[in-house]
């Protein structure tokens, strides 16, 4: 399972990205969870494989999205937006 830690947000309506990378061959299984998050064009190339998700908060909170994958050496990042108003 790969996760980048949890986040905070601040604001409702705050854009929430999540992306992963691990070293080819790799694939992950299905969204991130918890929650609706939705698929952004990925990379892979000989040597790495890299997915992004996001998803749009109606609500401030803690946030911790986990996704499985099948590589072994991986990397996380996770990073929240206000929206503008």
């Amino acid at each position: 399972t790969v996760s980048a830690g949890s986040i905070t947000t601040t604001n409702a309506n705050d854009l929430v990205l999540f992306a992963v990378s691990a070293q080819t061959p790799t694939s992950y299984s299905g969204a991130p969870t918890p929650g609706t998050w939705t698929s952004l064009p990925g990379l892979a190339t000989q040597t790495i494989t890299q997915a992004e998700w996001y998803r749009v908060v109606s609500a401030t909170g803690v946030f911790a999205p986990q996704v499985t994958q099948t590589g072994a050496f991986w990397e996380a990042a996770l990073v929240a937006f206000r929206l503008a108003q």
